[in-house]
């Protein structure tokens, strides 16, 4: 397991190993951790200009600027202690992730992201991506 622990503005990252063992599985856990941090800079290297998100239950959102929007609003008051990646999966222009977050109201949110990409290279971006989370009680 990989636990990456950051500067004192960041959280902690716990991650199996195997998370990077294809370029795919690298470039999910790499956009996961940048979603958790809110890392608009980052981000737009992964996200293509015609993305859609949808967060299950709760919102769909289109283009990349609304993306944005919606990470500055979303646990605007709560600030992530930790990720727990638990597990990565791909296949083609496909991949998924699923794990846990802590925040520092002591909740945690157990996620999973299904994404779909431009293409099954290495290097393409974000086109769909479809989030299902659940806050533990």
């Amino acid at each position: 397991m990989d636990h990456t622990s950051l500067d004192p503005h960041e959280f902690s990252v716990i991650c199996p190993d195997s998370c990077g063992n294809s370029p795919k599985g690298k470039l999910i856990k790499e956009i996961t951790i940048a979603f958790a941090k809110r890392d608009l800079d980052s981000l737009s290297d992964y996200i293509s200009d015609g993305f859609t998100w949808e967060i299950v239950g709760e919102n769909k959102i289109n283009g990349r600027e609304n993306c944005y929007n919606q990470l500055c609003k979303m646990n605007k008051d709560r600030q992530v202690l930790q990720i727990e990646i638990k597990s990565i999966i791909t296949h083609g222009r496909e991949g998924a992730v699923n794990g846990s977050l802590i925040l520092d109201n002591s909740k945690e949110i157990s996620f999973c992201d299904i994404y779909q990409f431009t293409s099954a290279g290495k290097n393409s971006k974000i086109k769909v991506l479809t989030s299902y989370n659940i806050e533990l009680k």
